[in-house]
């Protein structure tokens, strides 16, 4: 688990990798959060893959999120926000 707060430190974006077993495929998630929430909740997860992959996650400025998953495959992608709350997601 990986945490970007955002420059002036109101948002947190968390790189997760989730093992659910043997029957289903591990994933990957950024959950964008108010830096106060320390619990996870999965309707904050803004961005979901299927398999591990090598994924940027940066901020340009204090409400833009950069997202850049290397090999990202477009079917294996099980959400993809473009904004949450008032922080815009950018994917490159």
């Amino acid at each position: 688990m990986e945490e970007i707060p955002s420059p002036d430190g109101k948002w947190t974006a968390t790189i997760l990798t989730r093992d659910c077993g043997a029957t289903t495929a591990e994933y990957m998630a950024v959950n964008l959060h108010d830096f106060k929430h320390k619990h996870l909740d999965v309707e904050n997860d803004v961005f979901v893959t299927k398999y591990v992959h090598r994924l940027h996650v940066s901020w340009n400025g204090n409400e833009s999120l950069i997202l850049d998953c290397e090999n990202c495959v477009a079917h294996e992608v099980e959400k993809k926000m473009d904004k949450h709350g008032t922080v815009q997601i950018i994917y490159r």
